[in-house]
């Protein structure tokens, strides 16, 4: 891992993105919004981000996973800012919000009780958007809805954001992107 000073190693212990389309988003439900697949450049330098029309309300897009009740769960995206720059992450289970993130100034807004968020800036406006809670349902959602503001639940402009690569793991924290497309895909431990 080298940051451009010094070497080092990044070692990663295993785990499985529990997402079987991570950057596929035609099978993703979709709430007051659009999804267009390929429309930018990815953090990864090809072109295979997708665009998220948000129109007015509550704009969302989500997927579920396989969870164990009690374990906790990261879950992970790479956003951008298009035209619009603040979004939510839904509570796993469904109800009420768990994290607001500003793309446009790289910072992260309220987080909800129970709950814990990063925010890593990828360059060329692309950030690593993650909230970490327990899970208390066997099948959480992993949903993201454009909003006007911090602490605001829906959208009052249509506009854009960038999505790429999403990501849902047991753990703590979230680990490096691995990559899926139709199936859970799991990253042995690194070993050094």
């Amino acid at each position: 891992d080298y940051d451009g000073t010094v070497s080092s190693l990044l070692v990663e212990p295993q785990r499985t993105n529990l997402i079987t389309y991570s950057s596929d988003f035609s099978g993703y439900s979709q709430g007051t919004g659009t999804i267009t697949d390929n429309s930018t450049t990815s953090p990864d330098g090809t072109l295979n981000a997708s665009v998220f029309n948000a129109l007015v309300g509550v704009p969302n897009f989500y997927t579920r996973f396989t969870a164990t009740v009690g374990l906790s769960y990261a879950q992970s995206i790479f956003l951008k800012k298009g035209t619009r720059n603040w979004v939510t992450f839904v509570k796993s289970s469904g109800s009420g919000f768990a994290a607001w993130f500003d793309l446009e100034n790289g910072v992260i807004g309220t987080v909800a009780s129970g709950f814990s968020a990063n925010m890593e800036n990828y360059g060329n406006g692309w950030y690593r958007c993650s909230v970490i809670s327990n899970a208390t349902i066997t099948l959480p959602y992993f949903q993201v809805v454009v909003v006007d503001n911090n602490d605001s639940t829906t959208n009052s402009v249509a506009g854009t954001i960038f999505i790429w690569g999403t990501q849902a793991e047991q753990g703590s924290y979230a680990t490096s992107y691995i990559p899926t497309s139709g199936s859970t895909v799991t990253r042995v431990q690194d070993q050094y």
